[in-house]
């Protein structure tokens, strides 16, 4: 599959082994459900043609799993904002697979 991505742009790549295939169309199948939800998730930008990753939109910024490094840590407003997030997800029957801090973001206000 070719895509365009504009020069200078930010994306996420979400990789995937070779072997693991069903979890890309798993993963491809879930945020083609969740579109209407962009930016709250991710927009699939395109899959590369060996169909071992996704690259996806970034939603927000990165948090830290490590709060002594200084970086992004979440605060109470950021997890009442995953809280409502989550509860429109699964309110569609998704669960999300590993929920650990640094696979959240803080969304961008714009």
């Amino acid at each position: 599959m070719w895509f365009f991505i504009q020069k200078g742009s930010t994306v996420v790549v979400k990789s995937f082994r070779p072997t693991r295939t069903t979890h890309l169309f798993a993963e491809e199948r879930c945020l083609q459900e969740l579109q209407d939800l962009v930016p709250l998730v991710p927009k699939i930008e395109g899959i590369s043609d060996d169909r071992t990753a996704l690259v996806l939109s970034p939603v927000g910024l990165h948090f830290s799993p490590y709060p002594d490094t200084g970086e992004l840590v979440p605060c109470g407003n950021d997890f009442a904002q995953l809280l409502d997030i989550l509860k429109v997800v699964h309110s569609r029957q998704m669960v999300h697979r590993d929920v650990r801090i640094c696979n959240f973001f803080r969304l961008w206000h714009g």
